[in-house]
């Protein structure tokens, strides 16, 4: 068989072949759903997927790593929103007492055109 190189060198690429492609997909498997996990970041759902940490080393560091920013993104998101929800109470409630006292101050001394403005821009301002 050494004698004809043309004919070892068919053999071990078609024993090599197969082996080879397997190989190649088994390593580009973690590398796709690491893509997919992206695409689906990039579409704004940002879900931890644990199967980004698993295959090898490389790819289960970058899985975790993967899922640690998408907690994060998370947990800004939600945090963003409490700070947003808490500066809307905080500015209603001053504004809330400002057309009390809008109101209060028109049945004291009866209405004014100031006072009517007050109270108007104070209710655009609690929209």
């Amino acid at each position: 068989m050494f004698d004809k190189p043309f004919q070892l060198l068919l053999v071990v690429m078609a024993v090599s072949t197969p082996l080879l492609l397997w190989l190649a997909w088994a390593l580009s498997q973690p590398a796709r759903r690491l893509e997919r996990a992206a695409k689906r970041v990039a579409k704004g759902e940002f879900n931890p997927d644990p199967t980004l940490e698993t295959g090898t080393t490389e790819f289960k560091q970058a899985g975790q790593s993967f899922n640690q920013m998408v907690l994060a993104v998370n947990q800004m998101i939600s945090g963003q929103q409490r700070l947003l929800s808490d500066i809307s109470h905080e500015l209603r409630s001053p504004l809330t007492r400002l057309r009390m006292a809008t109101g209060l101050a028109a049945r004291k001394q009866g209405e004014s055109a100031e006072l009517t403005r007050i109270d108007t821009e104070a209710s655009v301002l609690s929209k």
